[in-house]
């Protein structure tokens, strides 16, 4: 593993805890991890996201740690070293691409402060995103992780004037935790580079499932052995553009791509949690909803279709959408998955 470290001023000590001087009083704040993984990124973008880390107002310790997954092609030290002059940072890599979970993970194996920041390559952090965060922790002592809100916007920054459905919500609804559980599974609406959690549930939580994103199943781990809040603030730019990793059925383009990278992947991940998690029962009705979904693609009849029916509640646009699709040519299966992307993007799911 190929290790790349910058340090600050000799008067700057990076430890488990920050003193800061509070109105005569020495008063100790957590030192902060912000974990970033890096593949080929768009330089203007990195650049303007790495600009706002280093512009964060927290009086605590932060330290900054990237993966590097694409160490052939792109190399981020020069532009840390650069751009990142008010606390230190660490590169590593292993010396091949592993994709954005598998980056993550390292980061999160490695990490040693109390408090750890997911941050992705491409969006912009207010100044006040740590401080905030921490703030809200310090005030809320049984929170394990907080999640903030963000603005959207384009790959020209400029902002989206649409949101999803849930972030209507009050912050109230949100945070009651049997909403949680019940929305969280199939509907996320929580992003780990909104997110500051506390480092040592995210590391019992490991390994990260491979079949979903990490921060959806950070959500769900912390809503049965912690606690989840969200915030009011918005206190970042999240870029919404056509290949992010992220993006609503993104890398699919045929039939067998659905069924191998979408129902497949909805398969192993409900099982996943169910294994890991003891969630009391009250995944049963999206354990039947995979499982019809599974059968009607293997056999699209009128008994598997009933069975799909029965289960539209739980997320109407995508059972419609694979109710149909075995009556939808391929030529045309491209503008229907373009279909479905308009209206995920705008909440409909």
């Amino acid at each position: 593993m190929i290790l790349y470290n910058h340090g600050m001023a000799p008067m700057m000590i990076i430890g488990k805890w920050g003193n800061v001087l509070d109105k005569g009083n020495i008063k100790l704040l957590p030192t902060v991890t912000v974990a970033m993984a890096v593949y080929k990124p768009n330089i203007e973008w990195f650049q303007e996201q790495l600009k706002s880390l280093d512009d964060q107002d927290y009086t605590g310790n932060l330290r900054l740690l990237v993966f590097n997954d694409s160490p052939h092609d792109f190399d981020p030290a020069p532009y840390l070293q650069q751009y990142i002059n008010n606390f230190s940072w660490e590169v590593i890599d292993n010396g091949r691409n592993n994709g954005p979970i598998i980056a993550f993970e390292e980061l999160t194996r490695i990490c040693e402060t109390e408090l750890i920041s997911y941050c992705d390559q491409d969006d912009v952090w207010e100044s006040n995103k740590i401080s905030q965060m921490v703030s809200f922790m310090e005030k809320n002592p049984d929170c394990t992780a907080c999640h903030c809100d963000r603005i959207l916007i384009d790959e020209n920054g400029r902002e989206l004037n649409y949101e999803r459905t849930v972030y209507k919500k009050t912050c109230n609804e949100l945070n009651d935790v049997e909403l949680q559980k019940q929305v969280i599974l199939t509907k996320n609406f929580m992003n780990g580079c909104a997110m500051l959690m506390k480092t040592s549930l995210v590391k019992d939580s490991l390994p990260f499932p491979r079949c979903k994103f990490h921060d959806i199943w950070l959500t769900i781990y912390n809503i049965f052995y912690g606690r989840v809040y969200c915030m009011k603030d918005k206190l970042m730019k999240h870029r919404v553009y056509g290949s992010n990793t992220s993006a609503t059925l993104a890398g699919i383009s045929t039939k067998d791509d659905y069924y191998k990278l979408k129902l497949d992947s909805d398969y192993e991940w409900i099982n996943f949690v169910v294994d890991r998690i003891d969630t009391y029962g009250c995944y049963d009705k999206d354990l039947q909803w995979v499982n019809v979904r599974k059968k009607y693609a293997s056999c699209a009849n009128v008994k598997n279709l009933i069975g799909m029916l029965s289960v539209i509640s739980i997320r109407p646009a995508i059972v419609l959408f694979e109710i149909f699709m075995p009556l939808v040519p391929s030529f045309l299966f491209n503008n229907t998955i373009k279909f479905v992307r308009f209206l995920a993007d705008r909440g409909v799911r």
